[in-house]
């Protein structure tokens, strides 16, 4: 679903991943969220006390678009899959992910591993991520064992 950036006060209170997009429908950042309305709302309420780089992101900011899910887990994942497939400008953080983790599922096995890996350098397995930090692919992996 999109709003307006005028309509952020409309945004559920549920979990999920929002895109702030700008004027060329570009999505320039994603996060995500335990409650969507709370989370966007913060850079929108007191501009004063966002840093300023984030000050300026915001003024880009003209449609938001957000994806509802059922956990912060899910939307762990799917922030981390979407800035993955999108390197939007400003989630630094994740677009070079060389250094960041993955969840690896090898397949060459007849009981197929779960990992953490680094790198995707094994063509017969398959990655999930990047993450942010490895406590948050711990995180998964203990909700999916």
């Amino acid at each position: 679903m999109e709003y307006l950036r005028s309509s952020y006060s409309k945004l559920p209170k549920e979990p999920g991943v929002y895109q702030f997009l700008d004027e060329n429908n570009k999505i320039i950042y994603v996060g995500k969220a335990k409650s969507l309305r709370d989370r966007v709302s913060s850079y929108f309420v007191n501009k004063k006390l966002l840093a300023p780089k984030t000050a300026v992101m915001v003024e880009q900011i003209r449609k938001i678009r957000i994806i509802i899910v059922e956990s912060e887990i899910e939307s762990l994942l799917l922030e981390a899959n979407l800035i993955k497939k999108y390197k939007p400008k400003y989630n630094i953080r994740l677009i070079d992910s060389k250094a960041y983790p993955f969840i690896r599922i090898t397949l060459k096995h007849e009981f197929p591993a779960v990992l953490i890996a680094r790198n995707e350098d094994d063509s017969r397995s398959v990655y999930f991520g990047p993450y942010p930090d490895s406590g948050a692919v711990r995180s998964v992996l203990r909700y999916l064992r």
